[in-house]
């Protein structure tokens, strides 16, 4: 199955808000997040999500503690 062009948006606008509520609360455990989005995204892509965050350097991961990894130049 291809992946289209409405999937893709949607799959970084999904990647983007939680970046940017990760960013926002500074750390948050993953697990209290996935409970907040869980009506809109399954496990398997939030894992993905947080592990592109995680791969990219903007967000680290200790344990189940997401930390906001990158900083803003003022």
């Amino acid at each position: 199955m291809s992946t289209t062009k409405k999937q893709l948006v949607a799959g970084l606008d999904t990647l983007r808000a939680l970046a940017d509520t990760i960013q926002e609360l500074g750390e948050v455990p993953s697990g209290h997040l996935y409970a907040s989005v869980m009506g809109v995204i399954d496990i398997h892509g939030y894992q993905r999500a947080i592990g592109l965050l995680v791969k990219s350097g903007a967000v680290r991961q200790s344990g189940d503690l997401l930390v906001w990894n990158v900083k803003v130049a003022a």
